[in-house]
């Protein structure tokens, strides 16, 4: 069971995000405007399939689109309202919930959060028929679960990192050719019983500007610049990827391979870093994303050098 605080603080920063203009919709966070009925337990039974035992979040009364705080409707009974959900599960199996009101500083919202880690969520089918299904959500779309997803759900998982960028920094730097270079501290919070193995091969940083556009994708060489921080005992890395034993920290220096930059790549207020890495017998990507903000740009004759660091 998650710590309601931990929760809260999961929610706080979401819709903060929200409301700064970021999206914050994933795989394991969504946000909704109101309870959703009944009907949607099928929807909660495919993201609890997908999830693979990571925890999932429903933020009630965030609307991403409008970016607003909805009011809750306060007559609705929670007990309820679980209860008809419930009743869509086959035989009551149904990721575990805990909900908490969360004071948000824009305005009130109901965190909740489900455990997965009973899957496969089999739900009763609205057809006249007394069937059962197994769904699977993707992306935004939910759907019958196909055999081999099935299949993965009989397989152990290793524990998926969560990983928090800690600091980082980037150079953008333009003379007729432009390059990208950066470096990125990382902490990894990994604390299952398991090794996890992140292979450097299937590293990856994503560079986006304006409207969410990538404009940079780097496989990025990380090996051969990388360093381990002291005193991060969970963490080791070796020439083919990061090995997670515990949590711990760990800094990355960073260059491009490819760069799709517009003209006016340094004239952006803004950015945003994403970084991904596979982790080995998992079916996600451990992945963690911050905002970086322009504090200088120079030129010089033909030349252009912008910086850009993380915003507090």
């Amino acid at each position: 069971m998650a710590k309601r605080a931990l929760i809260e603080a999961i929610v706080v920063s979401a819709v903060a995000d929200v409301m700064s203009g970021r999206s914050v919709e994933d795989e394991r966070i969504e946000c909704k405007g109101k309870l959703p009925g009944p009907d949607k337990a099928r929807q909660l039974a495919g993201a609890a399939n997908s999830a693979m035992g990571e925890e999932i979040i429903w933020i009630i009364g965030l609307n991403e689109d409008s970016r607003a705080i909805q009011p809750l409707d306060t007559s609705l009974d929670l007990a309820d309202w679980w209860a008809q959900m419930v009743s869509r599960f086959n035989d009551a199996v149904v990721p575990e919930m805990t909900s908490t009101y969360v004071e948000t500083g824009y305005g009130r919202v109901l965190g909740l959060h489900f455990e997965t880690d009973r899957s496969p969520y089999l739900v009763k089918t609205t057809g006249g028929n007394s069937e059962l299904e197994v769904p699977w959500r993707e992306g935004t779309r939910t759907r019958s679960a196909k055999r081999h997803e099935l299949l993965r759900l009989l397989l152990p998982t290793v524990g998926l990192p969560t990983i928090t960028i800690l600091d980082a920094n980037l150079s953008y730097f333009r003379s007729g050719r432009a390059s990208l270079t950066g470096n990125v501290d990382l902490f990894f919070e990994h604390l299952g019983p398991d090794l996890a193995f992140l292979p450097i091969h299937q590293a990856s940083i994503a560079v986006l500007g304006e409207n969410r556009q990538v404009h940079a994708i780097t496989e990025v060489n990380l090996p051969y610049k990388s360093r381990e921080l002291k005193g991060s005992r969970g963490i080791e890395f070796r020439h083919d990827g990061i090995y997670c034993t515990g949590p711990g920290r760990l800094h990355l220096d960073f260059d491009s391979r490819e760069l799709n930059c517009p003209p006016e790549f340094e004239q952006f207020d803004e950015l945003a870093l994403n970084i991904e890495f596979a982790v080995v017998g998992h079916g996600k990507k451990a992945s963690a994303r911050t905002t970086l903000a322009r504090t200088d740009v120079t030129w010089e004759g033909p030349e252009v050098t912008a910086e850009f660091t993380m915003s507090s």
